[in-house]
């Protein structure tokens, strides 16, 4: 996976036990919809809190693998990876 670090726009779910689940994302023109989250990481990096989510989608008709990232101090959504 190549590391892109693009701020994306998102709609998410908020679950019962209070962490979002990522529905929908636009990043420059692309719009991703349906989004298939594999598993989500509580991590800590440089005394910042953030959730990690590895996630799959189909983006141009070719299913991607993609990491996801939400800072919980500034409310920012982050594609790592993709």
């Amino acid at each position: 996976m190549k590391v892109v670090n693009l701020q994306i726009e998102c709609i998410v779910l908020n679950r019962l036990d209070g962490i979002p689940c990522p529905i929908r994302i636009k990043f420059d023109e692309h719009v991703v919809r349906k989004i298939f989250t594999q598993s989500t990481v509580e991590c800590k990096e440089r005394g910042k809190k953030f959730f990690k989510f590895i996630c799959q989608a189909v983006i141009n008709n070719v299913l991607k693998i993609f990491e996801l990232r939400f800072y919980l101090d500034s409310c920012q959504w982050i594609l790592f990876k993709i």
